[in-house]
């Protein structure tokens, strides 16, 4: 009986112990209170666990996902301050005295005469 006993215990050893907590996890005839007890935070722990580390997965996937599109939306905002300072550029180059004189003659426009200028004053009506 001993020596059935003795194998028994060098074939538990040898797996590292794992039979004997598979064993444990699993029989459930045999429970003491106590054990019944910490089984059930045990197995509250583990599912605690789970959720934390998936809720914390998610949370940096999000993360990740953020900066992505913070990058994205710097290099739009980027482009765009580029084109507005290209179209300021363009409107003021288009709006030099110089060039418009030259666009006036070109369309066959002349200074005004005299009496052809009227003013208006803010308060006078027409």
């Amino acid at each position: 009986m001993n020596a059935a006993r003795n194998s028994a215990v060098a074939v538990s050893s040898t797996r590292h112990g794992t039979a004997d907590f598979l064993e444990l996890v699993t029989r459930t005839a045999t429970l003491d209170p106590e054990e019944r007890g910490l089984r059930r935070r045990l197995v509250l722990l583990l599912c605690l666990s789970a959720v934390l580390l998936a809720g914390h997965v998610w949370v940096r996937m999000q993360a990740h996902a953020l900066g992505y599109q913070s990058d994205a939306l710097g290099r739009i905002v980027n482009r765009l301050d580029q084109e507005r300072m290209e179209l300021e550029m363009a409107a003021a180059r288009e709006s030099s005295p110089a060039l418009l004189a030259v666009r006036a003659r070109e369309l066959g426009m002349q200074k005004a005469g005299l009496g052809q200028l009227r003013r208006l004053e803010p308060d006078a009506k027409p």
